[in-house]
């Protein structure tokens, strides 16, 4: 497992999974700098357990990797903060289960991870709606923030369903305008919770 001198990386695709986690924590390391590290703590990450490697270049791994359900099991059981996000990023959303969700979420400790992870795998599984509103209502910081982000990223993948579908009848027009309803109609409801939220 190494860097390789023309900037390319040897990623363990067929090694044994013990093996491939400890190769790819090894390629995490050689990736990652304190410079970048540094950077993400000043925009409040969690950087304790981490290398200090942009979501980019993760997503570049994963790309590679593959959908990998073990894998990213592995990967989220290291504590290391880029493994978790390549985690999220491999991991098959069918093969997800409800108390993989309920013990990722209780082990969030970024907004980052969060974030991530309910916008990259967990609105993409069977259990997104009903954890969306149950997280939501949750007292824990990261599971409560969990069910509002994993809102915004259903509700974005139900506003492009319909985009694409009205595009593909010909409807370009009328789906913008009804793109504008939609936002407006968000924006408006954001307003009344945050002045309910205000009064309290």
């Amino acid at each position: 497992m190494r860097l390789k001198t023309n900037g390319t990386i040897d990623l363990p695709i067929r090694a044994k999974s013990g093996k491939r986690v400890a190769d790819l924590l090894a390629v995490l390391r050689s990736m990652g700098s304190e410079k970048d590290r540094a950077g993400m703590a000043r925009y409040g990450i969690n950087v304790e357990n981490a290398f200090g490697v942009s979501v980019y270049k993760l997503r570049w791994i994963a790309k590679r990797l593959g959908t990998d359900h073990a894998l990213a099991l592995a990967l989220w059981a290291t504590g290391n903060h880029e493994a978790r996000l390549l985690a999220c990023f491999v991991d098959d959303p069918a093969a997800a289960s409800e108390s993989q969700l309920e013990s990722w979420a209780r082990d969030f400790d970024s907004w980052d991870i969060c974030d991530q992870a309910t916008t990259s795998l967990f609105d993409l599984t069977k259990h997104a709606w009903p954890k969306a509103v149950a997280w939501a209502a949750r007292d824990e910081e990261w599971v409560k923030r969990a069910g509002f982000t994993l809102m915004a990223g259903l509700a974005v993948q139900k506003m492009l369903d319909g985009v694409y579908a009205s595009a593909e009848k010909g409807k370009e027009v009328t789906v913008l305008v009804e793109l504008k309803a939609r936002f407006d109609e968000a924006l408006g409801q954001g307003r009344g919770h945050l002045a309910c939220a205000e009064k309290t």
